[in-house]
């Protein structure tokens, strides 16, 4: 199975800035194992990700996830390369416990 953290070319933070800026929207290829999750967020951030899902012209839905995988990606950048690396492989371990 492939690993979300595995993609250089990908850039969520520069994909949400492209859709915020020319406001169209791409589509995301459906993924295997979609695990429903509930947060519980300040409304200053809830309102921020309805009004950037409605520019890019987005459900809030797929801007949550595309704001939570350029927060991953920003995060695991960093820290060290082998720990990004040993939290990847117990994450691609553990997918199983979400499918």
């Amino acid at each position: 199975m492939g690993n979300l953290f595995d993609d250089q070319d990908n850039d969520p933070a520069a994909r949400i800035a492209g859709l915020l800026f020319v406001r169209q929207e791409e589509d995301e290829p459906d993924q295997p194992g979609v695990f429903p999750m509930t947060v519980r967020v300040p409304a200053t951030t809830a309102s921020l990700v309805t009004v950037m899902a409605e520019h890019a012209g987005l459900s809030r839905n797929e801007m949550v996830k595309l704001l939570l995988k350029a927060g991953i990606a920003e995060s695991l950048g960093r820290i060290p390369r082998e720990l990004a690396g040993e939290i990847a492989e117990e994450a691609d371990a553990r997918i199983e416990d979400f499918i």
